[in-house]
């Protein structure tokens, strides 16, 4: 198992894990505080105030296989998801030790032609403008 220091955000090292693993092996990282944009349960559109809503699992963990993100949830159902999705115990493990972790944390939307500042676009997107 890989073990960090504590760090605000994990994102960039399990970036770099995933392009280093993703070919070769499946890479799981536990204890997470906050796992930020993540939802429990399915959803298919997001839009107007639900927008506002950062959604966030805690006391998480991310299962990643073939480099994507394969599945979440909450660390009282991590031993349970272990024994289906890696029965032969050969995955990555990566303890976050209590921090948080940014999986799909993206805005496609914003373009690095525009250099001004954008904040009220999303304020604007929130309340459906």
């Amino acid at each position: 198992m890989l073990s960090y220091p504590v760090m605000n955000n994990l994102t960039g090292s399990i970036f770099l894990l995933l392009q280093k693993f993703s070919s070769t092996m499946n890479l799981v990282v536990k204890n997470i505080r906050w796992l930020i944009q993540a939802r429990l349960a399915g959803i298919s559109k997001v839009s107007g105030s639900e927008m506002s809503v950062l959604p966030v699992v805690e006391n998480g963990w991310l299962f990643c296989t073939n480099g994507k993100f394969h599945s979440w949830g909450s660390m009282d159902n991590f031993h349970h998801h272990m024994k289906e999705n890696d029965p032969t115990g050969a995955c990555k493990i990566v303890d976050a030790r209590n921090g948080m972790v940014l999986p799909s944390w993206c805005d496609s939307h914003t373009h690095i032609v525009y250099a001004g500042p954008r904040e009220q676009e999303f304020v604007d997107r929130i309340y459906t403008v």
